[in-house]
């Protein structure tokens, strides 16, 4: 098992994220398959997630890169540290997450900290024992419709509509004839409400539909400015909900800096088949809200990095989020009147109050 190692490209970016939660088990990383750790498919320049668990309250995700491996040993990951905050030699858990060749994969694991195994700018964990895995075939599409800005190959822009998108590429409508083999970039906001700016495909297929413009087949070109959060785990949740395979428990959403609050309305509601889970900024509740399916979104009153009722504003937005229960927690009366107007269905002074919530929830 030879060790494959490479660091002699250019560091990329590898800061870390703000994030305060972890699923508490591998079956919670997400819809898929369990398997042993010898069917593991790694590549080197991989983006990867890290999410460090140095307490049950305190956990971190970075963004980082796979730089080698010795199967059975461990994993090389580029050091994480354009933040302030490299990784500690310790041996904390933690959990890592990539997308590769169409599929997901996740697993948990630990630092390695021997001082033997200390390489400058290179962190190591240890190869796991069992990993998830998320098939996302490419030619697997989910039904959208959304319009883009499509940055034209001799220049200019021109608007059209995506019809459907899979982790490789989509269906695009656009009342211009293209040829096959060009080059084009679009801009387009998921359901969700994640920008894709500028992301270059190239023409495989023309369908001339007469009055009704031009029909391409896309496929992405540039997986390094795909985000994992965005396209692919779009995709990934999309089909996981086709297939049923979403997880079957309730999960809630607190949206808060507050850990505590979130820890103690598990062990309020635990009991009764909830699970629950902190986002302490936007971009962990849209993490949430992509890779599962959530049920209830509590939110602060003291905000986390949006004021609450934008926080509301913007997931309603969302796609699938009409179902969705939201309660307010916290504040004064006038923001409770606020909240009602702008369609809140549950104002709280606090979370102490489990039977209401679970009113709001059944």
């Amino acid at each position: 098992m030879a060790l494959i190692h490479r660091v002699d490209e250019k560091s990329k970016d590898t800061k870390a994220l703000s994030s305060k939660e972890a699923p508490s088990n591998l079956e919670a990383v997400g819809p898929g398959e369990m398997l042993t750790s010898e069917k593991l498919e790694l590549c080197v320049g991989n983006e990867v997630f890290l999410e460090v668990h140095f307490d049950e309250l305190n956990r971190t995700r970075y963004r980082t890169y796979i730089r080698g491996w010795e199967e059975g040993k461990l994993i090389i990951l580029e050091q994480p540290g354009s933040a302030g905050a490299a990784l500690p030699r310790k041996a904390y858990p933690c959990a890592v997450r990539f997308f590769n060749q169409g599929e997901i994969w996740a697993f948990y694991t630990t630092i390695l900290n021997t001082a033997s195994r200390r390489v400058e700018g290179l962190v190591q964990v240890k190869w796991p024992s069992k990993v998830a895995r998320v098939q996302v075939r490419r030619h697997e599409r989910v039904d959208l419709n959304i319009s883009c800005s499509v940055s034209l190959p001799a220049g200019g822009l021109m608007k059209g509509s995506l019809a459907d998108l899979s982790a490789g590429g989509c269906s695009l409508s656009l009342n211009l004839q293209l040829s096959k083999g060009e080059q084009i970039k679009l801009s387009f906001s998921l359901p969700e409400g994640i920008m894709i700016d500028k992301h270059p495909a190239i023409v495989r297929n023309v369908a001339d539909c007469k009055q009704d413009g031009y029909r391409y087949g896309c496929q992405f070109t540039d997986t390094e400015t795909k985000d994992p959060y965005g396209i692919d785990y779009y995709v990934a949740r999309k089909i996981a909900q086709e297939r049923g395979e979403l997880p079957p428990h309730p999960l809630i959403i607190v949206v808060s800096r507050n850990a505590e609050d979130a820890v103690n309305l598990q062990d309020a509601l635990g009991p009764a088949g909830y699970e629950v889970v902190l986002a302490p900024g936007v971009f962990d509740l849209g993490y949430h809200m992509r890779a599962s399916n959530p049920t209830a979104l509590m939110l602060d009153a003291g905000g986390c990095d949006m004021p609450p009722l934008d926080v509301y504003k913007l997931v309603k937005k969302s796609s699938g989020a009409a179902a969705l229960k939201v309660a307010l927690y916290g504040g004064n009366d006038a923001l409770h009147v606020q909240a009602r107007s702008a369609g809140i269905a549950l104002c709280l002074p606090d979370l102490a109050q489990p039977e209401k919530i679970k009113g709001l929830l059944e």
